[in-house]
């Protein structure tokens, strides 16, 4: 391949452009790929490299029969809504389930809830949000808060009172 080896990229790249974490680099399955011809007249260096490494890999997390849990591509992790396992629970109690298999798939795709970018709630009434919100502000990393929408919505199934939906970045 021509072009700089990701070594090289992990080595030389200035803090914040382009680096990336030879840990993640494994396991997600990046590469590097050399910029084409012309932007060197156009990008400086850094820039450069920042446009070098680009992720290949899609790593599904929790794949059930129709979906999986959680989607890594990109430097992303895509979360599928998820609801809570005890229908009889109040509102905040299923919020508070949700938001701890959230965590748990969030982890296992090598972040955390402080890497969320957005965040998608559905409610099957309204009425019920400031209960939710009460466990979302217990949970939520106050310094590094997602873009959040919140609306009320028929969900698949009456027992389900919450769904939560989300991207994070890796």
């Amino acid at each position: 391949m021509d072009g700089p080896s990701f070594a090289r990229l992990a080595d030389d790249a200035p803090a914040g452009m382009g680096r990336v974490d030879p840990g993640r680099q494994a396991r997600w399955g990046c590469r590097a790929t050399p910029a084409p011809a012309w932007a060197g007249t156009l990008l400086t260096s850094a820039a450069r490299t920042q446009q070098e490494v680009l992720p290949v890999s899609i790593v599904r997390i929790d794949p059930g029969q129709r979906f999986a849990s959680a989607v890594v591509h990109g430097g992303l992790v895509f979360l599928a809504g998820h609801v809570a396992h005890n229908a009889e629970a109040s509102v905040r109690d299923q919020t508070a389930e949700i938001l701890a298999s959230i965590d748990r798939h969030l982890a296992e795709a090598g972040t955390d809830k402080s890497r969320l970018l957005s965040v998608q709630v559905w409610l099957a009434d309204i009425a019920h949000f400031d209960e939710m919100n009460a466990a979302w502000d217990a949970w939520a990393d106050r310094a590094n808060l997602p873009a959040r929408a919140t609306v009320e919505a028929r969900l698949a199934s009456p027992a389900y009172k919450v769904e939560i939906a989300g991207v994070a970045a890796l």
